[in-house]
């Protein structure tokens, strides 16, 4: 059983070391689905708040330092504005516009 939870943890940690070899498209499209996320289920009190960090965490694997701009969104305790702003998004378009 432990090397099985041992398995799975590994595997989640090579998916996530993983988002930042994406092409930038493909970055995007992960990007896009986390906003989406947020914005249909991110608003509900107390998840909203864990699914901010987790969210930060994918935008920081994602763009690196400029993704850590989502961690804005835990100054919403209400989670009922952080929803309509895409930030991890934006933060990839700040991202490869300062870039090139």
């Amino acid at each position: 059983m432990r090397e099985r939870a041992k398995r799975a943890v590994y595997r989640g940690k090579a998916a996530a070391d993983s988002l930042g070899s994406l092409p930038a498209g493909g970055k995007f499209l992960v990007s896009v689905l986390v906003d989406a996320f947020d914005f249909a289920v991110g608003r509900i009190p107390g998840f909203g708040t864990l699914w901010d960090l987790v969210q930060t965490y994918l935008a920081y694997r994602l763009w690196g330092p400029a993704g850590l701009a989502a961690i804005w969104e835990l100054v919403d305790v209400t989670e009922q504005v952080d929803g309509f702003v895409p930030t991890v998004t934006l933060a990839g378009v700040l991202s490869e516009v300062a870039g090139r």
